[in-house]
């Protein structure tokens, strides 16, 4: 029997701390039993999105370290 800290691994990415795609996937299936009406749901697949991510982070990191300074 899964206890509930092994449960809330399963669907804890571990590095981020953040609920992972089994989450989503338990999550969406618990709406749509509860659910009488239907609902969408929209995923957004970037193009080179950790280029766009590591730019980012790189700026801010940037700012923080002027305003630091």
């Amino acid at each position: 029997m899964p206890t509930a800290s092994s449960s809330n691994r399963a669907f804890t990415d571990h590095l981020t701390k953040l609920p992972n795609s089994l989450a989503l996937s338990d999550a969406l299936e618990q709406r749509l039993r509860q659910q009488a009406e239907g609902f969408a749901v929209h995923f957004a697949d970037v193009d080179r999105f950790k280029q766009v991510n590591d730019a980012v982070l790189k700026a801010i990191a940037e700012r923080l370290g002027s305003a630091l300074e």
